[in-house]
């Protein structure tokens, strides 16, 4: 994409009136950078596909962190990127051994603020660390359809921190169940 669409794109998403809801920029040479700071403004857009863009990866965190900042009017829940798949109308979605990076759980955890499909969501032996847990609990009083989370085989995980997390989890989704 040249620096002329993609100066188009952030004016599009940026409009008040814009209607994208989903935007597919797999496979493209957007910046990472530029696309965030358009979608961090931006109110109606809720999927994007961003499989194969160099260097979004690193924007991964960033875009998590817009999406949970309190009063955020991005409406993003659904994503396609290198590290996961979160797709619309998905009801699971298992990453059970495969590696999650801070940028990667970030952007899972904002997404599923505004997500209202999930229902089970797999997180075993995904290297998932105390901190990302913690904030993940916090964002599920926001979610009321995830009922499932699987956090088994994830070493930073012991016992008394368990037992903080369930209690945690307790206090503001006692219908959430969480597996160890």
């Amino acid at each position: 994409m040249s620096r002329e669409v993609v100066v188009d794109l952030s004016d599009l998403l940026a409009w008040e009136a814009c209607p994208l809801r989903l935007i597919d920029v797999s496979n493209t040479q957007v910046d990472g950078s530029a696309l965030v700071a358009a979608i961090r403004s931006n109110a109606t857009l809720t999927s994007l596909d961003a499989r194969k863009v160099a260097g979004f990866a690193e924007q991964y965190e960033e875009l998590g962190t817009a999406l949970l900042e309190k009063g955020s009017k991005c409406q993003l829940r659904f994503c396609r990127c290198d590290a996961f798949e979160l797709l619309d109308g998905e009801v699971t979605l298992s990453l059970r051994e495969r590696t999650l990076l801070k940028g990667a759980a970030r952007l899972l955890t904002g997404l599923l603020k505004r997500n209202g499909a999930l229902r089970d969501l797999d997180l075993s032996a995904t290297d998932f660390e105390k901190e990302w847990a913690l904030i993940l609990i916090k964002v599920l009083a926001f979610n009321m359809t995830l009922t499932a989370l699987r956090l088994a085989y994830n070493p930073a995980f012991d016992e008394p921190f368990k037992a903080t997390l369930q209690a945690a989890a307790e206090k503001s989704r006692p219908d959430l169940v969480i597996h160890f």
